[in-house]
């Protein structure tokens, strides 16, 4: 007999310690003493449901992580009936629904600040809460259950920004004082979801209406146009500007596709592009109709293809030195310079430059260059280059050596020919000098010429090389003088 009793104590005791064991597998439960959440760490990622509170703070703000753990649930009945909480932030959390009853009765609640991404509002979970006077519904709301705001007399404001809701339950607005709702298209609504005399709107299509026989349904709600989807080219790094057109009576939200996270509320929406495409998405909606605009950033590491390209670039040369003139394009940070000995490749840059003008000082006299010009832009500390310009040609000219002058008996003045170079003679008469001739190379390509005036005493020389728009000039020659 003692051995069959001692069999069952042991097994007894076995099950006990196994029950235990698999309970605290499943779940576990504690409070945080510092904040007076209690709250349950369950699933794969130890997420945080809360499922009850004993401060005494008549304001408090739910944590984005209790225990080093995400919060994403207010579990049923959390806030039930607790008279001393006057305004409860949960702007912070990564909550997506709120259980039923989760802040009934809480009669001296007046403001409650919803999580961005929150998606379902569970049974009765603000019913009774008769001091509630304002709600800021978040954009991607979906789902409000049967008596949600069940009897919340001094709630009148609603900010309703989404088209998405899915549902709303039945008596979910009953006994509040808002008038007017407006009701997404094909959205579900239970029997009584609004007060007497409240202003329904919504879609002439929209079937899924109960018989509110207590509301005004208003039909006028009608289906609005926006900008078509687009793809934009940035540089990775690059700050970019989207926008979209609303119509009046429309609004918006911004989000990176598929991360259900608020970017902007406004008609434009500043992003950053990356390496590759990203999609982002702005949901427009009236209230009823909603209408999904999708962006492709398409970022590239270089500035090809996106910058603009230059154009009228042009050369001149001045004292030795080639000068590149362009034309001015928009969004530049400035120009980079790049040169060649041959027209097709081996350009290499030889400078930058902020202005539309760049002097390359390094040519050498009598040596034909290819010259191309690019955009840049600085984006995140380093520069992104856009498309080169179509090559300029330009020689070199340089600037003839001083010429040796002679003269023979028959009054002819004779120099060293430069291959190119034009002659400007100067005489002398009376004492003064002055320029007697300017022979251009394309028509005389003789090395003299004779001196007949019998007044002309002495002569001199300069050659020149002609480029376009500019002559470059040798220093004089030694003079000779003429016999009478």
């Amino acid at each position: 007999m003692r051995g069959y009793i001692k069999k069952f104590i042991m097994a007894a005791t076995l099950s006990v310690a196994f029950f235990a064991a698999s309970n605290v597998s499943d779940s576990a439960s504690a409070q945080d003493m510092s904040g007076g959440f209690e709250y349950a760490v369950a699933g794969s990622h130890g997420e945080v449901r809360i499922t009850g509170y004993h401060g005494t703070e008549d304001s408090i703000a739910v944590p984005e992580y209790l225990a080093g753990q995400r919060v994403v649930e207010i579990g049923s009945k959390a806030f039930s009936g607790n008279g001393r909480i006057l305004s409860c932030d949960l702007s912070q959390c990564s909550i997506e629904k709120i259980s039923d009853m989760a802040f009934s009765d809480c009669a001296a609640l007046k403001q409650i600040t919803l999580p961005p991404g929150l998606k379902a509002i569970g049974d009765s979970a603000f019913s009774g809460c008769a001091a509630l006077e304002k709600i800021d519904f978040p954009f991607f709301m979906e789902e409000i259950g049967e008596y949600a705001f069940y009897e919340c007399a001094s709630l009148s404001e609603l900010t309703q920004e989404g088209a998405y809701f899915k549902g709303i339950g039945a008596f979910a607005f009953y006994g509040t004082g808002i008038s007017s709702f407006a009701v997404p298209y094909r959205c579900q609504v239970g029997s009584s979801a609004f007060p007497q005399g409240t202003s329904v709107y919504t879609s002439k299509n929209n079937l899924s209406l109960p018989d509110l026989k207590d509301c005004v349904i208003i039909h006028d709600m009608a289906d609005f146009s926006v900008s078509p989807d687009a793809k934009k080219n940035a540089i990775a790094g690059q700050r970019v500007v989207l926008s979209v057109e609303l119509k009046p009576g429309t609004w918006c939200a911004w989000e990176k596709h598929g991360t259900g996270k608020i970017l902007s509320k406004s008609s434009t929406c500043s992003v950053t592009a990356s390496a590759g495409s990203t999609a982002y998405v702005c949901h427009v909606t009236n209230g009823v109709y909603s209408h999904d605009v999708l962006y492709t950033v398409i970022g590239n590491s270089t500035g090809e293809g996106i910058l603009a390209k230059v154009t009228g670039l042009s050369a001149t040369e001045k004292n030795d030195c080639v000068i590149l003139k362009w034309k001015r394009t928009a969004d530049a940070d400035g120009y980079v310079i790049y040169r060649s000995a041959k027209p097709g490749r081996d350009y290499k840059e030889i400078g930058t430059t902020q202005s539309v003008k760049y002097t390359d000082r390094s040519g050498k006299r009598g040596k034909t260059y290819y010259y191309k010009v690019c955009t840049y832009k600085m984006v995140s500390g380093r520069r992104a280059c856009g498309q080169k310009s179509t090559y300029k040609k330009y020689k070199l000219l340089g600037i003839p050596a001083t010429p040796q002058l002679k003269i023979n008996r028959k009054r002819y003045i004779i120099w060293s020919r430069k291959k190119g170079s034009g002659v400007v003679i100067y005489v002398k008469k009376q004492g003064v000098w002055i320029r007697a001739k300017r022979l251009a190379f394309s028509k005389y390509r003789q090395n003299s010429i004779r001196i007949s005036a019998k007044s002309v005493t002495a002569a001199k020389i300069r050659l020149y090389y002609q480029g376009k728009g500019y002559r470059a000039g040798s220093k004089f020659s030694n003079v000779v003088r003429l016999k009478k």
